[in-house]
């Protein structure tokens, strides 16, 4: 074997002579026993200098007194001197400089030679095999602000690029807000005169100067014709949307300024020929014809306003109708002009909520109908009606490729569930009235919703809420339609037991579907442990107490509503053109109906109806 030893003199030259470098850079070329080749300060006479002398010189590396940076240096030596291929940052002392020290910045690779040995010298015949050899390795180094040098170039100019955007930009924001200002100025300024006209007109009103022909003169009240002029006939309408207030007055109970309110408001959109606001106002007026009648059975009286229960369920299937005969040639007009569009299929939901309304009613109040037969035939064929536009709705919305607002049409469901319970409760089938599909809607869409946290449907109620409303469903469903008071007691004590916070309803429904399970459980039940009479006796003084305080929320519900009718000067002036009774007697006429708050507003705010709004 032959060791062959020589010097790379041309890979020095390249090395030295033709390598560009930034400021203060220098090359590293180490043999593996950490010799010097190539080096700063290096001269090739010079043998055997270890690289750490011409790099550290400062430090005193390899003597007692060397510096702390020497071992950090030497771990680098140590990579290249195996071979390795990386990049690393090191600290020298370097007294020319301020802070007395630099880093360095240096990247290696080693240079390998293949050879090729004989496996077995004394037999030629046995081959050879390869090797690589580690001759050199090489490195590039240079202090960290000599590289930096370059970028601080950069950013002077990213800077002043900078600063020129910014100027610009504030110039046109500034042109901008200008023309904003102006544009403002000009629009106010040719609004403000018929605004003042406007609320003239308004003012004449609050102080019951409202006649018939108020509205038909408006133009005239105003003087001149401009685009705002013409549209004060819908911006009066708009007002006249107080009509809302009527919806606040039926779910606080106060059904007699509910009463009040919507026949006023039926007036005023009739003689504006709105028929919109025509059919709105009849669609709650046959609603809240619905809930005073179940007031009066709870009540067992015999009139309201003058009204007999026949008088009542008479003039509510009217207006029922009414609402439906309108919805229809709205939908068929959008239909027309539209065909299958989005605002098409809101128009043939609201008319299916009608539809549902009719129903409610005419099976709520067949005993006290012109004709029992035909109200149950009709009331039938309401529901069937409902639930193929319900079905029809939804697969139209997925065939146009519409998006379904999941709130609505899960809060929609359970109107619809708590609506049709009403009516088994009643005696009705559960098989005529589409029970069972209905509920394994709901089922089906809370469990899809349960998968994905951020669900629409939790959007303004958390799960454990719309669990809760769901619960609520499922127990009267487990009792009246399975006849299953276990399951429906087990569902009842899921709420009580599992959630922090129980709805007040929620909770006097699943207090009274347990009780409801003790009084029909034999003494060997395994979910009763205990003395029964003790389970009882503690079951009914919470229901007790909680009626007590669902009577406390109707009472203050219901003040609070009344005062805020009482107090709007608007409505008053509506009220004082197209009534003939005397303040004193609304007034008393809403004392009475405060007597009785506690039962209207449970009837209220049972939500098994659709009421509307604008």
């Amino acid at each position: 074997q032959i060791l062959l030893d020589f010097l790379p003199l041309e890979l020095i030259s390249i090395l030295r002579n033709e390598t560009k470098l930034s400021r203060d850079g220098f090359i590293v070329l180490i043999t593996p026993d950490s010799n010097t080749i190539v080096g700063p300060g290096y001269e090739i006479e010079e043998a055997n200098v270890p690289i750490k002398e011409k790099v550290m010189r400062e430090d005193g590396c390899g003597s007692k007194n060397q510096s702390s940076y020497c071992e950090e240096f030497d771990a680098i030596v140590g990579k290249m001197s195996t071979g390795n291929i990386s990049s690393a940052t090191f600290t020298r002392t370097n007294r020319a400089l301020a802070g007395g020290k630099e880093s360095v910045r240096i990247a290696f690779a080693p240079v390998f030679v293949k050879t090729y040995n004989a496996i077995d010298s004394s037999n030629f015949a046995s081959g050879v095999e390869q090797e690589n050899n580690l001759i050199y390795s090489v490195a590039l180094a240079a202090p960290e602000e000599s590289l930096l040098e370059h970028f601080f170039n950069v950013k002077a100019n990213t800077d002043s690029d900078i600063a020129i955007c910014i100027a610009v930009i504030s110039v046109f924001l500034s042109l901008a807000l200008l023309i904003l200002v102006f544009v403002a100025y000009r629009v106010a300024s040719s609004l403000t005169v018929p605004v003042f006209h406007l609320l003239k007109v308004l003012q004449d009103m609050n102080e019951n100067r409202f006649e018939d022909d108020h509205l038909k003169q408006m133009v005239h009240y105003i003087g001149r014709s401009s685009i705002e002029v013409d549209s004060v006939y819908a911006t009066v309408e708009t007002l006249f949307q107080i009509m809302r207030s009527a919806n606040d007055a039926f779910y606080s109970g106060n059904l007699v300024s509910a009463h009040n309110i919507l026949k006023d408001s039926l007036r005023l959109f009739t003689r504006l020929n709105n028929k919109k606001a025509m059919a709105v106002a009849s669609n709650n007026l046959g609603i809240l014809y619905l809930t005073i009648y179940r007031t009066m059975i709870a009540n067992e009286e015999e009139s309201f306003e003058d009204m007999s229960l026949t008088d009542i369920v008479s003039e509510g299937s009217d207006y029922c109708t009414v609402a439906i005969k309108l919805g229809e040639e709205q939908y068929e007009q959008f239909y027309e002009e539209q065909g299958w569009s989005e605002e098409c299929l809101q128009f043939m939901q609201g008319l299916a909520n009608r539809y549902f309304n009719r129903a409610l009613l005419l099976l709520s109040t067949k005993e006290h109908g012109k004709s029992p037969d035909d109200s149950e035939s009709n009331g039938l064929r309401d529901i069937q009606i409902t639930a193929d536009m319900d079905l029809e709705i939804v697969d139209q919305c997925i065939e146009m490729g519409f998006q379904i607002d999941r709130v609505e049409r899960h809060d929609l469901m359970l109107s619809r569930s708590r609506g049709l319970d009403a009516l088994v409760k009643l005696g009705y089938s559960p098989d005529e009235l589409f029970v069972e599909d209905l509920v394994e809607e709901l089922l089906t869409s809370f469990r899809r919703a349960l998968n994905n946290p951020g669900d629409q449907i939790f959007r303004e109620m958390n799960p454990a809420g719309r669990m809760q409303e769901l619960d609520c469903e499922l127990m009267k469903y487990c009792r009246r339609v399975k006849n299953d008071h276990v399951l429906a007691a087990k569902v009842a004590i899921r709420c009580l037991i599992e959630d922090e916070y129980v709805l007040l309803t929620t909770m006097q429904k699943a207090v009274g579907t347990i009780l409801e399970y003790v009084k029909s459980g034999d003494d060997e039940s395994i979910m009763i442990n205990g003395d029964r009479d003790k389970i009882l006796s503690s079951l009914m003084r919470y229901i007790k107490d909680l009626d007590n305080e669902f009577e406390e929320r109707a009472s203050l519900c219901s003040s609070v509503q009344t005062n805020a009718t009482l107090s709007g000067s608007f409505l008053k002036s509506i009220t004082a053109a197209e009534r003939k009774e005397s303040q004193g007697s609304d007034t008393e006429k809403m004392r009475s109906s405060k007597r009785g708050s506690t039962i209207s507003y449970k009837e209220a705010s049972r939500r098994d109806s659709v009421v509307e709004t604008f």
